[in-house]
């Protein structure tokens, strides 16, 4: 997206009037050229959802799901064609699971990311190394 910003201004100088322009481009990056990336969860640790961000910088089938310590899929958060964006509101409810380390998963466009998060009991504390 291209913003095109003028400012004139009129200067008197004894008997003469100086008129001076300026002329800036400004360049906006379009939505396609975001970026592939999968944020932080929001809070992490947390107790018992969490929110994760993601951007896909191209329409497509994105996949994101949540995956246990040993690998297991325990939960698909995400499995549909989306346009592309910023999508910030995707929620992760682990009320069922045991508290510990798990990782978000974002596939799209051939491409995947992966983030830690940390479940948290209400009454003990989880250490991750």
């Amino acid at each position: 997206m291209l913003n095109l910003v003028t400012l004139a201004r009129c200067v008197c100088v004894g008997l003469y009037s100086l008129i001076l322009i300026l002329s800036l481009a400004i360049i906006f990056p379009c939505a396609s050229s975001q970026e592939f990336s999968l944020g932080q969860n929001y809070p992490n640790p947390f107790n018992p959802t969490t929110t994760i961000e993601f951007t896909v910088p191209e329409d497509g089938h994105v996949l994101l799901r949540v995956y246990d310590i040993s690998g297991r899929e325990v939960a698909t958060l995400v499995d549909e064609e989306r346009k592309a964006g910023v999508y910030q509101q995707v929620v992760f409810d682990a009320a069922s699971l045991a508290s510990g380390l798990y990782f978000a998963r974002l596939q799209a466009a051939g491409k995947q990311l992966d983030r830690k998060m940390i479940l948290r009991s209400s009454g003990g504390q989880v250490l991750v190394k």
